[in-house]
């Protein structure tokens, strides 16, 4: 992966879209270089909120992405009954991006133990377009 910092990275802006069926985040050295908006648009990804460095596509480029990829395989309500209708074990291992709440925070209003093989991140949903608020959703994520 090779970037210029020529001022075409203001250029190169993603659409936002819905969640699709991956989640991708970008390594920190993309992030650190600001290359984020070519590192979307080279690899055919949409961005899922315009303040945030999380992207998404229906399916994976065939050259390997240089950051975390998960593929998404459900939405579960942030509920303690659901998260432990879908984790019956109890264990995971969590993750979020801009969610309100820190992942100790989670664990305790959840229920759920530190363990388990799979990561699992939460984003938050918004309740109404552009008002900043959030409701009780979560996006539920596994690593591909």
């Amino acid at each position: 992966f090779s970037f210029s910092s020529d001022g075409g990275e203001q250029q190169s802006r993603p659409k936002q879209v819905h969640l699709q069926s991956f989640l991708i985040e970008p390594n920190r050295a993309i992030l650190k270089a600001g290359a984020f908006h070519t590192f979307a648009c080279r690899f055919g990804l949409r961005k899922l909120h315009p303040h945030t460095h999380l992207y998404t596509t229906e399916a994976l480029p065939a050259l390997p992405l240089p950051g975390r990829v998960f593929r998404v395989l459900a939405d579960c309500a942030y509920q303690k009954k659901a998260v432990q209708a879908f984790l019956p074990e109890k264990k995971a291992s969590l993750s979020t991006r801009n969610f309100p709440d820190s992942t100790e925070k989670m664990r305790q209003k959840l229920g759920l133990a530190e363990g388990g093989a799979k990561i699992y991140v939460w984003l938050p949903r918004p309740s109404k377009p552009g008002s900043g608020a959030h409701h009780g959703k979560a996006y539920f994520r596994l690593p591909s």
